[in-house]
């Protein structure tokens, strides 16, 4: 009887190690002390594979929010892995010398690039917490920033904010529709510009009325002095100097009532302008917090993209982070390279001997299959042509058959016909009787 099939369930965990390498184990009891070899290099393809599928699980975590989703793209790339360092290292059994290292450089170099894919989100696990932090550190100031920016380029008129000087075309992306208490305000400086020019001109009467008032008084007592008579009492100069000074006073007391209503308006003007600005600055700081809250919003959760800068940025800040990055790295790539990388210094085996013999063998088998395919071809195609030839030939003779007999027909219709004809003229002479015939004594040509 013949001997049952092992369960794959019940092989050796070593066996399939090996079917990841792709070894033909028939091949591989041969030469059995190949297998520790074999075992170990799928334990890398194997190990590698899974290292891949880990990367790829915690890359699609910050891509998707679907578990079944980063599950089932990490299996397919895992066994894509699989499948490519599968093929890396069996691609090139039985080759040997020179032949065999500019083989496997291309490929080494293949998986040095598989190894810097796999190796950025691993690196990117390994420090997700000061990664983090950066991103929400960041993702502070951006905020703070962007607010700044915002009442920089938006200050309401008539404040401290609006003397900053800020830089009008780099706030073009920044202006905001608020109240603008700009009109009020020119209005306003407008009038305090008057009240000013007014008090001026309203001290300058105040100190002329001093003066003349004080000249009256003095000429109205009696004092010496330029322009003064020296008289006393209620002369004709001591009246017009009070007339004078009568007169200056009223038109100084229409000017301190026209700057007193100046004043009063400008007590209503700053009221309104205040209520402006009030207004102004709580309708911008709403606008403010609603697209800083917008921004914030959009930043949304911290992804890829966000992580690889935030690692570029903590590299950038630190050596000892940026040494422990680059040394991780290098040590991931350098477990992916590890299978082609062992099955270049494995060199060339007594297995791979074999393989390349069983192969040289099955080469020439089927080249000589081929050839005798070939051969047998060849023959079907002469024998198609003789055969051909063949039915020319008979169908040629038939054809003459068919004619030697068509004439032999028409030959034996005309013997038929020549018969029938002279049968019918020898009926014919039987019936005329002898008396008909003419004597030839009557005939004219004989003579007596």
């Amino acid at each position: 009887m013949a001997a049952r099939r092992k369960s794959p369930f019940r092989r050796p965990i070593g066996s399939h190690l090996r079917a990841v390498v792709g070894v033909q184990e028939a091949v591989l009891d041969e030469v059995p002390n190949e297998r520790p070899r074999y075992t170990a290099l799928g334990g890398l393809i194997l190990g590698a594979s899974l290292l891949a599928v880990v990367s790829m699980l915690a890359a699609m975590r910050w891509i998707t929010d679907s578990w079944g989703v980063a599950l089932a793209v990490a299996l397919i790339w895992g066994a894509m892995i699989l499948t490519l360092d599968r093929w890396l290292v069996t691609s090139v059994s039985g080759a040997s010398g020179v032949g065999r290292l500019g083989s496997y450089v291309p490929r080494i170099l293949m998986s040095m690039l598989m190894g810097v894919v796999i190796a950025e989100p691993l690196v990117l696990s390994v420090f997700h917490r000061e990664i983090e932090q950066k991103v929400s550190v960041d993702r502070i100031r951006s905020l703070q920033e962007y607010e700044s920016k915002l009442r920089l380029c938006n200050p309401v008129a008539g404040t401290d904010e609006s003397a900053i000087p800020r830089d009008v075309t780099a706030c073009q992306d920044y202006l905001l529709v608020v109240p603008d208490p700009g009109a009020d305000l020119v209005a306003l400086t407008a009038y305090k510009a008057q009240a000013d020019e007014l008090r001026d001109s309203v001290d300058a009467d105040a100190e002329k009325l001093a003066r003349l008032e004080a000249q009256a008084r003095q000429e109205c007592n009696g004092e010496n002095g330029l322009a003064l008579t020296g008289e006393a009492g209620q002369g004709p100069n001591c009246r017009r100097l009070r007339a004078e000074a009568d007169r200056f006073r009223a038109g100084q007391t229409s000017e301190t009532a026209r700057l007193a209503e100046l004043r009063k308006l400008i007590q209503n003007r700053q009221q309104s302008l205040s209520q402006v600005q009030e207004s102004s600055a709580r309708v911008r700081n709403a606008a403010i917090e609603r697209l800083t809250r917008s921004r914030e919003a959009a930043q949304g959760p911290i992804g890829l993209t966000d992580r690889l800068t935030a690692l570029q940025r903590l590299g950038s800040d630190s050596g000892n982070v940026a040494a422990a990055t680059w040394l991780l790295r290098l040590l991931i790539m350098m477990i992916d390279v590890l299978p082609a990388l062992a099955r270049l210094v494995m060199g060339t085996t007594a297995y791979d001997r074999i393989v390349a013999y069983h192969s040289e063998i099955a080469v020439r088998t089927q080249f000589a299959v081929a050839e005798n395919r070939r051969d047998l071809v060849l023959a079907d195609e002469e024998l198609a042509r003789e055969r051909k030839e063949l039915e020319l030939a008979v169908l040629r003779e038939q054809i003459e058959l068919e004619a030697s007999i068509d004439r032999l027909l028409v030959d034996s219709r005309r013997a038929g016909l020549i018969s029938r004809r002279a049968t019918e003229l020898r009926g014919a002479s039987k019936s005329i009787s002898a008396t008909d015939l003419p004597d030839k004594r009557d005939h004219p040509s004989i003579g007596p």
